[in-house]
């Protein structure tokens, strides 16, 4: 019988991970004023549309659609969110 293979997480998200976290936070901070990136991620943990919303920043940064990970600033970072979000 094959063994099944055990999960591996990473004890800490890479620099990657993290830089990308980054940019979709300052995006979504920039074009939400009366919400923050941290609320988002609370309220996915209890709700659907939050989790979808959460994803496809995540998504959006991850692709560059929001930007070059790590050197984007609020002004270039709202230029593209619409294309990125219309995607």
């Amino acid at each position: 019988m094959p063994q099944a293979r055990q999960p591996q997480f990473p004890s800490q998200p890479s620099a990657s991970d993290a830089a990308i976290e980054a940019l979709a936070r300052q995006t979504y901070d920039a074009c939400h004023p009366d919400d923050t990136f941290d609320d988002l991620k609370r309220r996915a943990g209890f709700t659907r549309e939050a989790a979808g919303l959460l994803r496809a920043w995540t998504r959006a940064a991850r692709s560059g659609r929001l930007g070059p990970v790590g050197s984007t600033s609020p002004d270039q970072a709202l230029a593209g969110e619409a294309d990125a979000l219309a995607a």
